[in-house]
């Protein structure tokens, strides 16, 4: 059929024979169709509390004309059904082709579909969204600055100040909580445009935790945890015990403190005091143990001992041993152990031979040796296999091991093998060595 052209209509019977007369015509009719659907539906403004929406008309109205629009819409996350923006029943009128939605809320996202209606009902839709309702849109997001990342340490009384930066657009929510609780009254919180900072004047122990803050722009929703330590000295150290005297040492032993402060124990202090004194003096100033020995404790003095823990914030209150450690004074006799004589006495034994030596003409020269023997040896020199006695061209000599011989004014007769002989009640030893005298040559 042809949309708008006017029809009538009749029914023939047939069967095997043939066919049979026509029914009377039906009353004139014309075949009407729907519109197609609006064209160009989209947002052509947007404030924090208002859209504008703008569209085209069909590009196909037909025969039965455009009688109006059918405008819906849908909140994205609430119940997900589609709501029409006008009265019921109402229709936009066919010649708008915008409308102003007010009253919105900031930051919702949104969905909206248009329809043109006439006599023979309705076009598809045409459909936009989700469309935020906000002028600027900016992701929510919580930037947190490194040092965030890890505990955040503030010392019992002083300032906590923890500022995390944000982005968000349009103007997000901000919420902090602790341990998924509100903030107690003593907690403070200040926003601005790009940062929400969260502050404690005077910090207490109890202010400890974690603090989580969130962030919600319209239906988006960013969170962020900021783990907070208010430190404090730790308490005394528990069960210090004197566990034994031995000698002029002290042996102690106890636990580590009830309260760490917060923060690591870094060691422990431990100090000693003379029962006759008031003053306490520090043994060990950075023990990382849970034990000691205390030594070079003066004999016939009584002591007492103490103990400190300390981490990063200070030194906390000591703990004291029950007990004195009494170091005796005992007397002692000193007797002579009694040791088997020994035999020092050795045969001669060269550790430094004669080295050959060549001696200029006119010029005295030295041979020389090392040796080692008790008791002390008779020294003989040869030249040539034949002992030098009381020649006052040679001066011999011995002194702490070392034995020399001086050859006084060498002669080219001086030359030859030298030999000395060491001797004693044990045996005897010997070493040789060449001297070559070099002739003196005269200038000129």
């Amino acid at each position: 059929m042809i949309e708008g052209t006017e029809y009538q209509l009749r029914v023939r019977a047939v069967n095997s024979v043939g066919i049979g007369e026509a029914s009377p015509a039906s009353i004139p009719f014309t075949p009407l169709a729907p519109c197609s659907e609006p064209t160009g539906f989209k947002v052509s403004m947007a404030t924090d509390d208002s859209l504008e929406l703008t569209w085209f008309p069909p590009l196909e109205i037909g025969a039965a004309g455009l009688d109006g629009y059918l405008l819906e819409q849908q909140l994205v996350g609430g119940e997900e059904k589609w709501s029409p923006m006008q009265s019921a029943g109402g229709l936009l009128p066919s010649s708008t082709t915008k409308i102003l939605l007010d009253k919105l809320v900031t930051g919702k996202k949104y969905r909206f579909r248009l329809a043109a209606i006439n006599k023979a009902g309705s076009s598809g839709f045409s459909e936009i969204g989700p469309v935020v309702c906000a002028a600027v849109v900016e992701e929510a997001k919580i930037v947190l600055p490194r040092h965030l990342l890890k505990p955040v340490k503030v010392k019992v009384g002083s300032k906590l100040h923890v500022n995390v930066p944000y982005q968000g657009r349009p103007k997000p929510q901000l919420t902090w909580t602790k341990e998924g609780k509100a903030l107690e009254d003593n907690v403070a919180v200040r926003n601005s445009l790009d940062s929400s900072v969260l502050f404690i004047r005077k910090a207490e122990r109890w202010d400890s935790g974690m603090y989580e803050l969130q962030l919600k722009v319209g239906d988006d929703v960013v969170d962020s945890k900021v783990e907070v330590a208010v430190i404090d000295i730790p308490s005394k150290p528990r069960q210090v015990k004197l566990i034994e005297v031995v000698g002029n040492s002290a042996s102690l032993k106890w636990e580590e403190p009830n309260d760490s402060g917060n923060t690591e124990i870094l060691g422990y202090i431990v100090e000693k005091r003379d029962a006759r004194s008031d003053d306490w003096y520090v043994v060990y100033d950075k023990l990382r143990h849970k034990q000691c020995q205390v030594s070079d404790l003066v004999l016939g003095n009584t002591y007492f001992f103490r103990v400190r823990a300390f981490n990063e914030v200070g030194t906390g209150e000591p703990n004291g041993t029950k007990d004195s450690a009494n170091i005796p004074k005992e007397k002692t006799v000193y007797k002579k152990p009694d040791y088997a004589p020994m035999d020092f006495r050795m045969k001669p034994e060269f550790t430094q031979v004669l080295n050959g030596r060549r001696i200029v003409e006119n010029y005295n020269g030295t041979l020389s040796c090392a040796l080692k023997c008790n008791p002390r040896p008779k020294i003989k020199w040869f030249k040539n296999k034949i002992e030098i006695i009381d020649n006052p061209k040679y001066k011999m000599t011995q002194s702490m091991g070392i034995v020399q011989l001086e050859i006084r004014r060498a002669r080219a007769g001086d030359a030859g093998n030298y030999t000395v002989t060491a001797i004693n009640e044990l045996g005897e030893a010997s070493c040789s060595a060449e001297v070559t005298v070099k002739e003196l040559k005269s200038q000129g």
